[in-house]
């Protein structure tokens, strides 16, 4: 996704700009390009790209592999988790009919107060075609251990501060974002997301921010 920063003057090295030519988003002091696709204080913190399609939907997965790699990252758990995203679409009730969230107030709410557990320790079960599932045996299950959290903060509206993104992308970890994506990107995926132009069907989508960096032609881009 492209950020909303002016086009830096292009340069075969980044690394090469001088304080002038640094994207005007970018904190103070902070480096060009960040990214945890590459090991970060000795922790690989990215679950391998699987088929979302035959595992959840969107927010389920994304929701599920930031709080695991927050977790990760600030030391609560030794190791990086892999987090059911059966189980939470299973306890989240504010849902449309095709899946997708309505709100985050319930999500919120499970989160606090029941938490996610690992894919291994999940019992839900798939109970009809339209994709819904069955917690019952699941929560059944005694001595499991749950992974709480107590403030999900939620960013909602228009006019998102880039620059505040940066700095908690680099200095909390992933971020799960929303977004709008037009059909025709839906169908002709291109290497960078410019924006749906006027008039065209949306959807949207919710997807994990990894990496902000500039390229070699002077765009700046997650």
């Amino acid at each position: 996704m492209r950020r909303t920063t002016p086009k830096s003057r292009g340069k075969a090295h980044v690394t090469d700009m001088t304080p002038s030519e640094r994207p005007k988003d970018l904190p103070e002091n902070f480096p060009i390009e960040f990214s945890w696709e590459l090991p970060q204080k000795n922790k690989m913190v990215l679950l391998e790209i699987i088929h979302q399609g035959s595992m959840g939907y969107c927010w389920t997965i994304s929701y599920n592999r930031m709080i695991g790699a927050h977790l990760y990252i600030h030391g609560k758990v030794r190791v990086l988790l892999r987090l059911s995203a059966k189980h939470l679409y299973a306890h989240i009730k504010e849902k449309f009919s095709n899946g997708f969230l309505k709100n985050y107030n319930g999500l919120k709410i499970f989160l606090k107060d029941d938490g996610l557990i690992r894919e291994e320790d999940c019992k839900c079960v798939l109970v009809n075609r339209e994709g819904e599932y069955s917690s019952l045996a699941c929560d059944k299950v005694k001595g499991r251990k749950t992974f709480k959290i107590l403030e999900f903060k939620v960013v909602e509206g228009k006019n998102i501060d880039e620059t505040e993104i940066i700095r908690l992308l680099k200095t909390i970890g992933l971020i799960a974002v929303e977004i709008e994506v037009t059909q025709a990107y839906s169908t002709d995926y291109v290497d960078m997301y410019y924006g749906a132009p006027k008039n065209s069907l949306k959807y949207n989508h919710i997807v994990l921010l990894t990496k902000y960096a500039t390229d070699s032609n002077g765009i700046s881009y997650f």
